[in-house]
């Protein structure tokens, strides 16, 4: 890192309520945009990729801060019950 002065923030959203398409094509959203991808191009938003690492377990959401711990409830056949706090 070098800790220069930056341009701008990051500007995205993640996720929106399946509801919120229909309202929003009532108000004049394109029919098109059906998901949170479409949407997030079509608002502009910055884009990003979201890679799980570790089997893919939830907790490997490593760009939220504070990051989550997790307390393993239940395994069984291979997959966890897990309980994810600040």
């Amino acid at each position: 890192m070098q800790f220069k002065s930056v341009d701008r923030i990051q500007h995205f959203e993640f996720g929106y309520w399946d509801e919120v398409y229909d309202v929003w094509h009532k108000q004049g959203l394109p029919e098109y945009i059906k998901d949170e991808k479409a949407a997030n191009e079509y608002f502009g938003f910055d884009r990003f990729e979201l890679c799980l690492m570790n089997n893919g377990r939830l907790t490997d959401l490593n760009w939220l801060i504070p990051q989550f711990k997790e307390l393993i409830l239940e395994e069984y056949e291979g997959n966890l019950e897990v309980w994810l706090y600040i």
